[in-house]
Parts: structure tokens; sequence; C-alpha cells
């Protein structure tokens, strides 16, 4: 794992690690990997048309569906888990995001995206704690997934995130 985003060491984010090797540690996390996995087969990446509801029911509630845009130098947010919203108190769904958000979370978030991007395979954030506002006390696992509705273009992430609360600083 590396606190690193391709570019070196994040000084200003030393709670944000990246870890390429897919070290899941939260179940839900390893049960969305083992699924991405089975439905990519021997291609990069799945299409979207291939994530079926039902059969995601493990972490479903913990998925979020992102447009890429830009070439990764943005996102919409086109399906958020309810239990994302209840964590975060927010339904982003619709909206786009961007180097010009104020918001920390969303710079971490475009950190990760740009790194699926550049290497064309899913990654896995830990984050010690949140960036959200207020919400400290959380830590925070993701995988961010790459899907490809032509074989080629990463044109979509599916993104599962699991929040787990952290004792005081």
């Amino acid at each position: 794992m590396s606190k690193s985003d391709g570019a070196g060491s994040r000084a200003d984010d030393q709670d944000f690690i990246f870890d390429p090797t897919l070290a899941a540690e939260h179940p839900k996390i390893k049960s969305a990997l083992a699924y991405w996995v089975a439905k990519c087969g021997d291609r990069f990446a799945p299409s979207r048309g291939e994530i079926d509801a039902r059969e995601a029911k493990a972490f479903l509630a913990h998925l979020q569906l992102f447009d890429i845009l830009q070439g990764g130098r943005a996102f919409r947010s086109r399906l958020v888990g309810t239990e994302i919203v209840r964590v975060l108190k927010e339904n982003t769904t619709g909206k786009i995001f961007d180097d010009t958000s104020p918001q920390p979370v969303v710079r971490r978030v475009l950190r990760a995206v740009r790194w699926v991007m550049e290497h064309r395979k899913p990654l896995r954030t830990l984050a010690l704690r949140t960036r959200v506002e207020g919400q400290d006390y959380l830590s925070h696992e993701t995988l961010f997934l790459p899907l490809s509705n032509d074989g080629e273009t990463i044109d979509m992430m599916a993104v599962v995130g699991v929040f787990t609360p952290v004792g005081p600083r």
C-alpha cells in the first residue's frame, strides 16, 4: 500500500492510502471484488449492463455508479446506494463533480478515478479518516472498479465503499 497517487507522496492527505494490491478487509468489499472479477472474464473490465442488482445484493447498499466525464477529470453520480446516502446524509444522484469542487472528499475520489483511468485496473483505497465534513470519526474502505461498454474505454466506474467507526485521534 502507498500514500501515493502515482505522482509521489501526498503529504497534505496522509490519511488516504492507495492499495493497488486490492487487499480487501471488509467482507462487502471482498464480495464486490469477487463479483467484479467474475464478470470480467478475460477482459480488463465488464460492461455496466453486466452488473445485476439481484446478483450484487451483498454489497448493493454500498454501491455507487459513476459516469466518467472528460477522460476522468469529472464524474456524474448515476446511482448512490442507500447506505452511502445514509452515512453521507445526501443523495448525490445526478450531480457532476470535478476539480472545481471545494469538497476534499471529491478531490480524493477524483485522484482514485484518475489512477484507475491511467492504470486500467481496479484500485482499493483506505481512508483512515473520511474527508466528509463532520464525519471524521469514520474510516472508509473503497473499491474503484472500471466498467467499459465498448471493451476499450473506461466510461463508468462501480465504486463500493464501507464506512467504519474509529476511535478519537
